[in-house]
């Protein structure tokens, strides 16, 4: 079925005003009619279990598409239901995924910056290292010329 609400409203409108102005047409025709009061009588008696035969008819109508619209409605629930169910699914497994590579990012991060800081540690020993053994050299270079400055210092 492809009315929406607003047409379905509008059809229970256009019924309801059907039924209402068949039964004042058939009421007033009956009246100016030229009979007797038995046979008006009878006539509208005829007249109102055909325009209740015909609403019960009309509503079964009604209600056989209101039911198809609440089924329709109900499977569109459903779908949607069904596709959030979906996207959350998927939200959920791309933050978790972004979530994991900013954790292996951060452990990369972390180990280089180890590595590096290790790297950085070695290289100062060492030129410490270095720095000693050239200042224990300048320290017996410094002390031999100390000496020879002195045994020339005697010497004269």
């Amino acid at each position: 079925m492809t009315q929406n609400d607003s047409s379905g409203g509008s059809f229970g409108a256009f019924l309801s005003g059907f039924l209402f102005g068949g039964i004042i047409g058939a009421a007033a025709a009956l009246l100016m009619a030229p009979q007797s009061g038995e046979e008006t009588r009878q006539q509208l008696r005829e007249r109102g279990i055909e325009l209740r035969d015909r609403a019960g008819e009309e509503f079964q109508n009604v209600r056989g598409q209101a039911e198809e619209v609440i089924v329709s409605m109900r499977k569109q629930a459903g779908d949607l239901q069904q596709q959030a169910r979906h996207t959350i699914s998927e939200a959920r497994n791309r933050v978790s995924s972004a979530a994991e590579s900013g954790k292996e990012t951060f452990q990369r991060i972390r180990h280089q910056g180890k590595e590096s800081l290790e790297e950085i540690q070695q290289e100062g020993e060492q030129f410490i290292e270095t720095a000693m053994e050239e200042g224990e050299t300048f320290k017996d270079e410094a002390e031999q010329a100390a000496d020879e400055l002195r045994d020339d210092l005697e010497n004269i």
